[in-house]
């Protein structure tokens, strides 16, 4: 009966945390763009995002091996992490951090 208890307990707070990862990427990604009005005018936009990207590390890899997350298995998941977070931060949050430093100089 115990572990019954516990699997259902299990259950539900990754079904909580599951239905709350939307909101918490939605705050996470919003945040980014209040922290680069406030960062760039310190730092050019590629710093900017690397020193960003160094602090998320940082932050993450401690969290990973601590949770137990398994690493993607295969060459091919590695290549589509790969061209996706280079599409998405690389190209996505590197044009548009240099557009906040050409079209809204700091104040």
């Amino acid at each position: 009966m115990h572990s019954k208890f516990n699997s259902l307990r299990h259950k539900n707070l990754s079904s909580a945390g599951l239905a709350a990862m939307p909101a918490l990427f939605v705050l996470l990604w919003s945040t980014g763009f209040i922290g680069a009005k406030f960062g760039l005018p310190y730092a050019e936009p590629f710093t900017f995002l690397f020193i960003r990207f160094v602090l998320t590390l940082l932050l993450l890899i401690p969290l990973v091996v601590v949770m137990r997350i398994p690493w993607p298995s295969s060459p091919r998941l590695w290549t589509h992490i790969a061209i996706s977070g280079f599409l998405v931060h690389g190209a996505y949050l590197g044009v548009s951090f240099m557009a906040f430093t050409w079209v809204c100089p700091p104040v």
